[in-house]
C-alpha cells in the first residue's frame, strides 16, 4: 500500500511519530508453523527487547486500528471540523455539530492501545524496548505500525506453505475469534499467500524478508544490526523448544498439494517453493 490514507492525514497536519529511541521490533510471519517462535526467541536472546507472542491475536487489535485509520486522509477532516479559539471561547454561539479534537489527539488515540498493551507491560518487566510476533498481519498493518512508530524495525518471515500446512493440519488455528478456522489447505494457503505477497511489496529498508529454511545460515550479526540489537545468541538455533507436541504429521496427499498450488502456487514459486520439501523442517 503506497501512501496510505493515514500518512496523507499525518502529512497534512504535520504529525510526528514516537520518539526515535522507541525502536520496537515487529516480527511478522506469513501464517502459523512458520518458525516465527524460533526467530522470536532468537531476537529476545539479546535481553534488550521483549517481543510478545501473538498477543491477544484473535482480538484483531492492530487490524481494527488500521481499519479505523483508513478513514483519515488529506481531505478529511477539514479545518472547519477543528474549530478556532473563537469557537471554543463561545461554543454556544457557533455551529458545533461536527467539532473534532485536534489531529494530534486522533493519532495519540490510535497509538494509546498499542502503548498500553505492548509498551508499558514491557517496561514493567524491565525491558527498554518492546515488539510483537504475529502470524496474522499483512504489510498494510505494518505500514500503520510504522506510522505510529517511525523508528520501528520489521522482520518478515516466510516458510514453505506446503510444509507449514503439513505442520498446522488439524490444529484448529484461527485468524480471528469469529473465524475462519484454518481447516483446509485452501484456507491456509490463501492466508499464507496474502501475507507473503504483501511482504514482498515492502519497499522500506527498515524491513528484512527472511525464509525460515535459510534461518540457520542467516548472518546473525546482520540481523542484530537490522533490529538495532547489540547481539543475539546463536545457541537458540540449537535449543529447540516445542509448544505443540504431536506425532509426526503424515505426508501431504496429492490433492492437498494441488489445492495449495492452485491457491498459493505463484507466490510460493516467487519465493523458491515448488512443493513440499524432501524432509520435514523442525518448526
Amino acid at each position: 500500500m503506497k501512501n496510505p490514507p493515514w500518512e496523507q492525514f499525518g502529512a497534512r497536519w504535520g504529525l510526528s511519530g514516537a520518539a526515535d529511541d522507541a525502536a520496537p521490533v515487529f516480527l511478522l510471519a506469513a501464517g502459523w508453523r512458520s518458525g516465527s517462535t524460533l526467530l522470536q526467541r532468537l531476537l529476545c536472546s539479546s535481553k534488550e527487547v521483549l517481543i510478545w507472542g501473538e498477543p491477544y491475536g484473535r482480538v484483531g487489535l492492530v487490524q481494527s486500528l488500521t481499519a479505523s485509520a483508513m478513514g483519515l486522509n488529506a481531505q478529511w477532516p477539514t479545518p472547519q471540523h477543528l474549530g478556532t479559539d473563537e469557537v471554543f471561547e463561545n461554543l454556544e454561539e457557533h455551529w458545533i455539530a461536527n467539532l473534532y479534537p485536534p489531529p494530534e489527539a486522533m493519532r495519540a488515540a490510535l497509538a494509546a492501545p498499542l502503548e498500553t498493551l505492548f509498551a508499558w507491560p514491557a517496561v514493567e518487566r524491565g525491558f527498554g524496548r518492546f515488539g510483537l510476533k504475529e502470524v496474522r498481519l499483512q504489510a498494510a498493518h505494518a505500514r500503520f505500525l510504522n506510522w505510529i512508530y517511525p523508528s520501528a524495525r520489521f522482520v518478515f518471515l516466510v516458510r514453505n506453505p506446503y510444509d507449514a500446512w503439513r505442520s498446522a493440519r488439524g490444529l484448529g488455528l484461527m485468524a480471528h475469534w469469529s473465524g475462519p478456522v484454518m481447516d483446509t489447505p485452501a484456507k491456509f494457503a490463501g492466508h499464507w499467500a496474502r501475507l507473503a505477497a504483501s511482504f514482498q511489496g515492502w519497499d522500506n529498508p527498515n524491513g528484512l524478508l527472511l525464509r525460515y529454511e535459510d534461518l540457520r545460515n542467516t548472518d546473525l550479526d546482520g540481523l542484530a544490526h537490522h533490529c538495532r540489537l547489540k547481539t543475539i545468541n546463536a545457541d537458540v538455533l540449537r535449543n529447540v523448544q516445542t509448544g505443540v507436541r504431536r506425532e509426526k504429521p503424515a505426508a501431504l496427499t496429492d490433492a492437498e498439494i494441488q489445492e495449495i498450488r492452485s491457491v498459493a502456487g505463484s507466490v510460493a514459486q516467487s519465493l523458491g517453493y515448488a512443493g513440499p520439501t524432501a524432509r520435514r523442517q523442525v518448526a
